[in-house]
């Protein structure tokens, strides 16, 4: 089975486990979200985390529960699927978080910080659109295609973005792993090109803008709660590598951090928040870390709305 073919049986599955999960997310009662942390109970959990060798007694969710607590089935989230909106319709400062599945995952967090400023937040995200302009190879439904949608979806929403004129805009993406053809990954040059124009793009409506820097990955699509499960006593035989060997698992935060310096972007570092010194650990404190190979959880996500506040304070 070559890359593409492979690449699709996954990523089929995958897809496939996310509808269910969520189908089976709606019809459970909301599950908790935790409270937030400070930035220095984030930092000595995180510190912590690569010490972790059995899986807590107290952990959240349970690892038989951490495939069903989507965003969606919390009371924050409440049924938000992509575009969804939080806080009064005329409140102050207006918030837009922009991206794909990233942004998602990032909402709770920041839905949080945003409603804690008494202001509105709005949120457009699309299933593997990057924010970068650039086009990429594969989509839902049809892996072996030129994605084009998202290439409209990304020029329509950049131009709704203009025209609300909001004080603060986040932007979050997925970096690992991108193809541009088939078996082909998306160039540094081009993803830096794409970015800085998506930027600039952004940056007409008038808002200050803050990148989200990109997480990374648990290579080869493994599924860390999985894994876990299966090594209940050894959690630290799942961690991920902060910097993988094979460069199509590599994220590009460094490389978000340089177009966004260059374009008078702030620039916040979410690999600080999540991985130790050299690994990335599926479990911190108490709490799941990651959903699936590439996302954090929900649960993850909200505990961060303190520290992801603090990144946000002054920008509006």
């Amino acid at each position: 089975m070559d890359m593409t073919s492979w690449r699709t049986s996954v990523t089929g599955a995958i897809l496939a486990a996310s509808i269910a999960t969520m189908t089976a997310a709606q019809a459970a009662s909301f599950a908790p979200l935790p409270a937030p942390g400070t930035p220095q109970q984030v930092a000595k959990a995180v510190a912590h985390s690569t010490s972790i060798r059995n899986v807590p007694s107290n952990l959240t969710p349970k690892l038989t529960q951490a495939g069903l607590v989507t965003f969606a089935n919390t009371a924050l989230g409440n049924k938000c699927f992509a575009t969804c909106s939080w806080g009064k319709e005329n409140a102050k400062p207006l918030v837009i978080l922009f991206g794909d599945s990233h942004a998602y995952m990032w909402a709770p967090a920041v839905a949080r910080a945003v409603l804690a400023a008494h202001g509105r937040l709005i949120l457009y995200s699309s299933m593997g659109c990057v924010v970068a302009k650039v086009r990429t190879y594969g989509k839902w439904g049809n892996p072996n295609a030129y994605n084009t949608d998202c290439d409209k979806w990304r020029t329509r929403t950049i131009k709704k973005i203009q025209s609300k004129k909001p004080t603060l805009v986040l932007l979050a993406e997925r970096t690992s792993d991108i193809l541009s053809g088939p078996n082909t990954l998306v160039t540094d040059a081009a993803f830096r090109a794409g970015l800085a124009t998506s930027m600039i793009e952004v940056k007409r409506s008038g808002a200050k803008v803050l990148m989200l820097g990109d997480n990374p990955p648990f290579a080869n699509f493994v599924d860390p709660t999985g894994c876990v499960a299966q090594h209940p006593t050894a959690v630290q035989d799942c961690a991920a590598p902060k910097r993988p060997a094979d460069v199509k698992w590599r994220d590009r935060h460094t490389v978000e951090a340089v177009i966004a310096a260059a374009n008078g972007v702030s620039f916040f570092d979410s690999t600080k928040w999540i991985c130790g010194k050299k690994t990335c650990s599926p479990i911190i404190g108490n709490m799941v870390a990651y959903r699936d190979w590439s996302h954090i959880s929900p649960t993850y996500s909200a505990y961060l709305s303190k520290v992801i506040g603090e990144a946000m304070r002054g920008l509006y």
